[in-house]
């Protein structure tokens, strides 16, 4: 924006997150100065929607599945105030402005193993590799998914995760997942005897339980093409 003042406030400009109608965060521009001409600032998000607003927590988790799923968003940057000095929060709170969201472009899951299933339980191991796009640890605290190959269902995961948190802007990997096959005996013949031993493309479809920053929400996430290796 482009300014005819110099103002140094040394006060913090925050301002509501908005999307798809609710307020799902805050937006902050730190040591906030102004200087005559244009002016560029960096700022920092923090989403943590009122749990209780249940309008809120839904457009949290639309919002954080889309840019996990590299969609652009668009929020509003709304209602500003300062920290410290009252007399600016008029104008700040005359501020509207929407702002793009530059989505997550790296997939969420880098890989994927998975045993041979018991022929009598017809459960299975499932081991993920996950890539963290935010900028402060995520822990993944459940799963749920469906794993995919050639079109056929292999199977599906739902199941409480403990200790997978991944470092900002990292990969970890957890292990000893369930995954209840839904392969009948014949296509766990033809289908999975196959590709013993190999790496193939699966799909994965997924609704995933994370907390980051003290708030929890699921996100939804479906990743064409996993690479996929199938062990005894």
């Amino acid at each position: 924006p482009s300014s005819n003042v110099l103002l140094e406030s040394n006060t913090d400009a925050v301002f509501d997150m908005v999307y798809s109608g609710s307020t799902v965060g805050t937006v902050t521009i730190p040591d906030l100065a102004i200087s005559p001409g244009s002016n560029v600032f960096t700022a920092t998000g923090y989403v943590y929607p009122n749990a209780s607003d249940s309008a809120a927590v839904a457009a949290t988790r639309d919002m954080l599945s889309k840019f996990t799923g590299g969609t652009t968003v668009q929020v509003g940057v709304t209602n500003g105030r300062s920290s410290n000095m009252p007399p600016l929060d008029a104008a700040f709170g005359a501020v509207s402005l929407t702002q793009s969201l530059p989505p997550n472009t790296t997939p969420l899951i880098v890989n994927s193993t998975f045993t041979f299933p018991n022929i009598f339980t017809f459960k299975s191991k499932v081991g993920l590799t996950a890539q963290n796009p935010f900028a402060s640890p995520v822990s993944i605290t459940h799963v749920t998914s469906t794993l995919t190959y050639k079109n056929e269902q292999i199977g599906t995961v739902d199941q409480a995760v403990s200790g997978f948190t991944i470092p900002a802007n990292s990969v970890a990997t957890v292990s000893g997942l369930t995954l209840k096959v839904t392969l009948d005996l014949s296509s766990i013949e033809l289908l999975l005897l196959e590709i013993i031993g190999q790496t193939v493309d699966v799909d994965i479809t997924s609704s995933l339980t994370i907390n980051f920053g003290g708030y929890s929400t699921i996100i939804d996430y479906n990743q064409s093409s996993v690479p996929t290796k199938l062990t005894l």
